[in-house]
């Protein structure tokens, strides 16, 4: 009966399967077009990875490099790697298409035998941050406009945290069972799979301070012991982590050489750290070792313009006879850098300035003398003087400020004064408009994710 049964409706059995073939490669055939039309999402910070096969000379590789909408650009050659990353950013929204052209790239005469096109948008940025719980600290991020918040981590112990350059991954500090703090890394790229893993056992050690490398192939870190942490003397070693085969070890193989809150030149060039034992400001180019002290009268931290040409920090005028705070502008080719603008007669202290990645304005937090003990955001130019107040509320202080990666708007948390039971809040400020939002509450240190 049953070949009865296949001899009279083979033929509709055979036709069905033949549909079924047709579709199955129509499903497949439209996936890869849709793929192939939808160019890939980055953030604003890039950066656009190519592997050659071979170490391209950076020079001879930006001169076979186009990229429409034109930006000014960069590339970073590390570990046989090549990284195209926009000087100044790019823009959210914008679709670029980056084009190589072939000819002699290599840095021993190798060529690339055929033209290489990479298309790609820019996706918005969100916001990462730590939300005080019952005396823990966790890491959540938001979308821009506050609307859709995603925890990342459970159960506190957090201490501190950095974000990669393409947005993709984060390490952060948090506390282990010996009393120490050892370093995560959270890979947001692997949808459902974004399940931290241990970057850096630090046992009894305080591994905090963590900072990606333009490339993010790198964090370095702040290493100290117990007893320096818990006494907040800020006496650590520079320490450096692999992020692919998590390979760490000191910057420097001799003692003696100390310091906290290591910062990357935007082009991998310099490493920059505070050393609070000789109280000044260390940096090391990266190329040849070569190394740089500038003595400050306080801790403060270097902002560096877009285009790694110069860096700014705050600091007190020494040659003034009251103490004055100023901006200081600098460059690794000049051995003295110089004071900026005009003396801010009401400025009682200056945070820590941030560089616009337009390269054209600084954001600082300032506290007046015939003010409140609150600080408020101010806007300035590359000489220092006063463009814009961001806030004026003197019932708020004001920090941990940031800029997005496209220069539109941005970031800090405020808190107000006057009762315990206030809690600190994220703020996102557009340029533009000037507006404020409130993005989040019982929250804080707040950075930009591309």
């Amino acid at each position: 009966m049953v070949q009865s049964f296949l001899k009279r409706f083979w033929p509709v059995v055979v036709l069905l399967a033949a549909l079924l073939f047709v579709f199955v490669i129509y499903l497949l055939l439209r996936s890869n077009a849709e793929r192939n039309s939808s160019p890939d999402q980055i953030g604003s910070g890039g950066p656009v990875v190519f592997q050659f096969g071979f170490n391209p000379d950076p020079i001879l590789l930006a001169e076979k490099t186009t990229i429409q909408p034109e930006v000014s650009f960069r590339w970073i050659i590390e570990d046989g790697s090549a990284y195209f990353l926009p000087v100044n950013g790019f823009r959210v929204g914008e679709t670029y298409r980056l084009d190589i052209a072939p000819g002699q790239i290599g840095v021993n005469g190798e060529r690339l035998n055929a033209a290489v096109q990479r298309e790609f948008s820019v996706r918005p940025s969100r916001i990462a941050f730590l939300r005080i719980e019952n005396q823990d600290l966790n890491l959540l991020v938001t979308d821009q406009a506050g609307s859709t918040i995603t925890p990342l981590t459970e159960g506190g112990g957090l201490y501190d945290f950095d974000v990669s350059t393409d947005g993709g991954r984060i390490v952060y500090s948090r506390i282990n069972a010996q009393g120490g703090y050892d370093l995560w890394m959270i890979n947001l790229d692997k949808k459902g799979e974004n399940q931290p893993a241990l970057l850096v056992d630090c046992g009894q050690e305080v591994c905090i301070n963590p900072a990606f490398n333009p490339t993010d192939r790198w964090v370095a870190y702040t290493r100290m012991d117990q007893v320096q942490f818990s006494g907040n003397t800020g006496i650590g070693e520079i320490w450096t982590v692999n992020t692919v085969s998590k390979e760490t070890a000191a910057l420097y193989q001799s003692p003696g050489i100390l310091g906290v809150n290591p910062q990357w030149a935007p082009d991998n060039s310099a490493l920059s750290f505070y050393d609070h034992v000789r109280s000044g400001i260390h940096i090391i180019k990266l190329i040849n070792g070569e190394q740089f002290f500038l003595a400050t009268s306080q801790p403060t931290a270097m902002a560096w313009m877009p285009d790694a040409s110069e860096f700014f920090y705050s600091d007190q005028d020494t040659a003034e006879q009251l103490p004055v705070e100023v901006f200081i502008r600098g460059r690794l080719d000049k051995s003295q850098p110089s004071v900026i603008g005009e003396h801010m007669d009401r400025a009682f202290d200056l945070g820590t300035p941030v560089i616009s990645p337009k390269g054209d304005l600084l954001a600082a937090g300032v506290r007046l003398v015939e003010g409140p003990p609150v600080y408020q955001l101010w806007l300035f130019d590359l000489e220092g003087r006063q463009q814009k107040a961001v806030t004026a509320d003197f019932t708020y202080t004001h920090g941990w400020y940031s800029w997005a990666p496209d220069g539109s708007a941005l970031v800090y948390q405020r808190y107000k004064l006057g009762s315990a039971e206030n809690k600190p809040e994220v703020v996102v400020w557009d340029l533009a408009t000037g507006q404020e939002k409130v993005i989040a509450t019982s929250a804080g240190f707040p950075t930009w994710l591309p």
